[in-house]
């Protein structure tokens, strides 16, 4: 018998075994932590965020890419992103960076290199040691990451252009990366502390003590101290502005047992119970019933400088910095802020109030009458995992989001300039979970299983399903499972 024809030799599709976590960064893309204590990345990778040695590839997309998860090479128990670079706890407590190095990002004492990837800029294709021991590991949206170290001290290292290094440098160093101040290796805060959380441009943590102090850019409010207007003055991106900040850690006089960050506001679980929020409230995302202050901030913009009430009590509090959400004591599910897309799960998608910019708001918390155990934000929305384990989310549709189906709706949102599909009450993925996480245009869960489903925007691979395609139904994240 004669056999004429072409086969098409394929490798097999890789097989890493089960996941714990997952964590999404900028570009599309994400990394997850196997039970094995590895590490793999998938989606964008135009400043070796997939840390798989080269930032070409290993396919193209809109930018470099990987379109399945490819292995990073370390052993780790956490992991978090600065939005351009990763960095990892390892097993052995040690801390490890790659990515982006443009704000001293890596940690390894340089503003340059090792290696060179888009745009000229420097970064690292592979791990590389920032020589700390860390517990807890958070990044910020301006190149940089703040650490709770192995003795319990804050070291943090980056940009520092609104005080984010939290040493006193009053924005201009230690170090120079490009156009702004930074440090290229960790410094110390001074405090110790039991957990922290990151806004765009500054940090709070819960002090050993349970009180919460807060660092960094305040021209919202957000470092909590009763001021507008200062208490110190940095430079921000420019180097030349006159921004309100504080470069030391200074005490919000409240204690807390958790935190949530946005762009430019905190909110905080207080020891009894209570949810307090402040800095930025232009679209009532404070929950304290006003749309229009308790102040007024940078840009005449209406915020609160320091913690205001919600009137509610919870257990945890997720926030996208246009709006909130919070799982109250009893296991159910409130959110406040702006309403344009859905996003508060109230049946609502116009109000009932109107704050800045004539937006759409309810800066009042009101029930999505939902019960869930956890929570993750998108830029426009929100997705649930439900007391029952399964997941149900809510707000903008636009590109899957929903993981219900229904790309075209469930029903139409009106955004400032035009309609969009979304769903102003939860709806169901279909699927259970133990853990979940967005890049802000897409969802990652962890199943039951241990295999990873993503949903959403397909951007640069970031779905790890071999495919940049958008996805409105949770799918497979390849060679992730048991």
């Amino acid at each position: 018998m004669t056999l004429t024809g072409t086969i098409a030799l394929t490798d097999p599709p890789p097989s890493y075994g089960p996941a714990t976590s997952v964590v999404g960064g900028g570009y599309g893309n994400y990394c997850a932590t196997l039970t094995s204590g590895g590490v793999v990345c998938w989606g964008g990778n135009p400043n070796g965020e997939l840390a798989d040695g080269p930032s070409t590839g290993p396919d193209s997309c809109s930018d470099a890419c990987s379109k399945i998860p490819v292995p990073v090479g370390v052993s780790a128990t956490s992991l978090a992103s600065d939005d351009g670079s990763y960095c990892a706890i390892l097993t052995s407590a040690m801390v490890d960076c790659w990515g982006s190095n443009s704000s001293g990002d890596l940690g390894i004492g340089t503003t340059g290199g090792p290696d060179t990837c888009a745009y000229d800029t420097p970064c690292s294709t592979s791990p590389v040691p920032v020589g700390i021991s860390a517990t807890t590991l958070v990044g910020d949206g301006a190149g940089g990451y703040c650490a709770i170290l192995t003795s319990g001290m804050v070291d943090c290292w980056g940009d520092n252009s609104f005080g984010e290094l939290g040493d006193g440098a009053k924005s201009s160093g230690p170090d120079q990366c490009g156009d702004s101040p930074c440090s290229t290796a960790p410094v110390s805060t001074g405090i110790h502390a039991t957990s922290l959380t990151a806004d765009n441009t500054g940090y709070c943590a819960i002090l050993t003590s349970g009180l919460v102090d807060c660092w960094g850019d305040n021209s919202s409010g957000q470092v909590g101290v009763g001021s507008t207007s200062g208490p110190e003055t940095c430079g921000g991106y420019s180097g030349d502005g006159d921004l309100a900040c504080s470069t030391r850690p200074v005490s919000t006089g409240i204690s807390a047992t958790s935190l949530a960050g946005g762009p430019a506001n905190f909110c905080a679980v207080l020891t009894s119970g209570a949810v307090d929020c402040w800095g930025d409230n232009s679209t009532g995302a404070l929950g304290d019933g006003s749309s229009s202050g308790p102040n007024t901030c940078a840009f005449g913009s209406p915020c609160s400088t320091t913690p205001s009430s919600t009137g509610i009590s919870g257990t945890s509090v997720a926030t996208n910095g246009n709006s909130s959400c919070a799982i109250l004591t009893s296991g159910g599910v409130d959110c406040w802020g702006a309403s344009f897309e859905g996003e508060l799960g109230n049946g609502l998608s116009s109000g009932p109030d109107t704050c800045m910019y004539s937006r759409p708001c309810d800066p009042t918390p009101s029930s999505t009458g939902i019960s869930a155990t956890s929570l993750a934000a998108a830029g426009v929305g929100y997705c649930a995992i439900l007391t029952s384990g399964a997941v149900d989310c809510w707000g903008d549709n636009t590109d899957g989001e929903l993981g219900d189906a229904t790309l075209t709706g469930p029903e139409l949102c009106s955004q400032p300039s035009e309609s969009s599909p979304c769903s102003t009450t939860p709806v169901s993925t279909g699927i259970s979970a133990t853990y979940l996480t967005s890049n802000g245009a897409s969802f990652c869960a962890i199943l039951d299983s241990g295999a990873a489903d993503c949903w959403g925007s397909g951007f640069d691979g970031g779905l790890g399903d071999d495919s940049t395609n958008d996805s409105d139904v949770p799918v497979p994240v390849v060679g992730i499972g048991p």
